[in-house]
């Protein structure tokens, strides 16, 4: 029985498109197919602590696994896949699900959303009150932010350092603020990204209480040319956590830099890992997976850390088409024993395939004028973006078309009426009314005098 539960899963790691377990993740699903994402356990509760761990998941759309109970530890990390199904899903479908990893005192809850559509996307935002669908459709990943560090451990009362790394392929200007209970240093930034595409750190200072956890909040906003962008995703936020008490870590930690990012042209771009050693120094072997359609400087490398040394790894990759597409790149790091991986996830003409997701759902209550006039005049704009890249003016002019267009009166028995001429018997019928009034007083007014006298009695 064992045997047959363990040739399960890895026949459905095998058959099924995976995306790593994060929380406020946001994917879409083809009509009639599915998509699953992997946990790794013990990794995704930040611990390598061998145990039983349990997974639960739910869903408003079928799932493979609801709960699973499985032993797992640092030399025997469990992948275990959550597939997720949209039989009977129409495009612009949409639900959230829920999974919940837990193990002893830990416990980890990570919550997102699907959305039904052709055109792949995934995105890690805050939902803010919009469904997945709509968070799909309005982001684009024109930069990243993240914290190098997700928790920081500090005895009380030290000063601990975080590294913010910001990345774009445009050339933009970030203004940054940093926000918390604790002591901040500095709390506002200004950042300027490099044509160049490379990551930019930003150092904060931040002095450790007597005690507990803290959240550490940054939130940039990109600065175009010599005005702030006003479009959504021109706003980002990053969360790191200080956690007061021991020091006591063993180990080894990977990050990848950045895991989202957006280009409009098919241009190399620069990737980091990060690899920290909290025991001997070692060797350990770095690999890249790469999807069809993307190459990179390396694929395969082995470098030596030495303990308590984090080690940058810069690699390029370049996709080979400028056609529209979303990649996923696996970053994996091993030594003694033990793998741990990380993904990133490359947009190409991001904006397009947005824009084009909403126009599929909105142009079926469309009536055929209505569809043909918005499909010439997004085809227009489209075209304007795929020759010159970002420019928000022209985003704001597709986005303000879709708007009016979910505005369009709603079906009448079923079908959209376009606006109908005057009918010109609503004009003539009540000319005519007055016309006959006017008779008729004239006519009342034109008897003799003697008449209109007799009428009275």
């Amino acid at each position: 029985m064992k045997w047959l539960i363990v040739s399960i899963m890895a026949f459905l790691l095998l058959a099924f498109p995976a995306q790593a377990l994060m929380d406020n993740f946001y994917f879409t699903i083809p009509p009639e197919d599915s998509r699953c994402i992997t946990t790794r356990l013990p990794i995704d509760l930040n611990t390598l602590s061998k145990g039983y761990y349990t997974l639960e998941t739910a869903s408003d759309f079928p799932v493979n696994l609801e709960y699973i109970k499985t032993f797992a530890e640092a030399v025997n990390i469990v992948r275990v896949p959550i597939c997720f199904y949209s039989q009977g899903k129409q495009e612009g479908d949409f639900s959230y699900y829920t999974i919940k990893a837990s193990a002893m005192s830990l416990y980890r809850e990570f919550q997102g959303g699907i959305c039904v559509s052709e055109r792949q996307d995934r995105e890690s935002r805050e939902p803010e009150g919009q469904n997945p669908c709509e968070l799909i459709n309005g982001y684009e990943d024109l930069f990243y932010i993240s914290f190098l560090e997700p928790v920081q451990w500090a005895l009380p009362g030290t000063r601990i350092n975080y590294t913010l790394l910001v990345q774009s392929m445009n050339s933009l200007d970030l203004d940054i603020t940093f926000s918390s209970g604790l002591q901040l240093n500095p709390q506002r930034v200004s950042v300027r990204i490099p044509e160049t595409g490379r990551a930019e750190p930003v150092s904060l200072e931040v002095k450790a209480p007597n005690s507990g956890e803290h959240e550490i909040k940054a939130r940039a906003r990109a600065k175009i040319g010599d005005r702030y962008c006003d479009i959504p995703f021109c706003l980002m936020e990053a969360n790191t956590t200080l956690s007061v008490g021991s020091l006591a870590r063993s180990g080894f930690g990977v990050f990848t830099f950045p895991q989202f990012l957006s280009v409009d042209f098919a241009e190399p771009i620069p990737y980091t890992i990060f690899i920290e050693n909290r025991d001997d120094e070692a060797d350990f072997n770095v690999q890249i997976r790469l999807p069809e359609g993307l190459q990179a400087d390396w694929t395969r490398k082995t470098v030596s850390v030495k303990k308590d040394e984090r080690k940058e790894l810069g690699v390029n990759i370049t996709p080979l088409s400028q056609e529209p597409g979303q990649y996923t790149i696996e970053f994996s790091v091993s030594s003694g024993g033990i793998e741990q991986s990380q993904e990133a996830y490359l947009s190409v003409k991001e904006i397009e395939s947005d824009i084009l997701r909403r126009w599929d759902v909105i142009k079926k209550n469309l009536t055929e004028v209505k569809r043909q006039e918005l499909d010439f005049e997004i085809d227009k704009l489209l075209a304007d973006y795929r020759a010159g890249g970002f420019d928000p003016d022209n985003y704001k002019k597709m986005d303000t078309l879709l708007e009016d267009a979910e505005g369009f009166k709603p079906p009448v028995n079923g079908k959209k009426q376009e606006p109908q001429p005057l009918n010109p018997l609503l004009i003539a019928i009540p000319i005519i009314v007055i016309i006959a009034a006017l008779i008729f007083i004239f006519y009342k007014k034109s008897r003799p005098f003697e008449q209109r006298e007799e009428d009275w009695f």
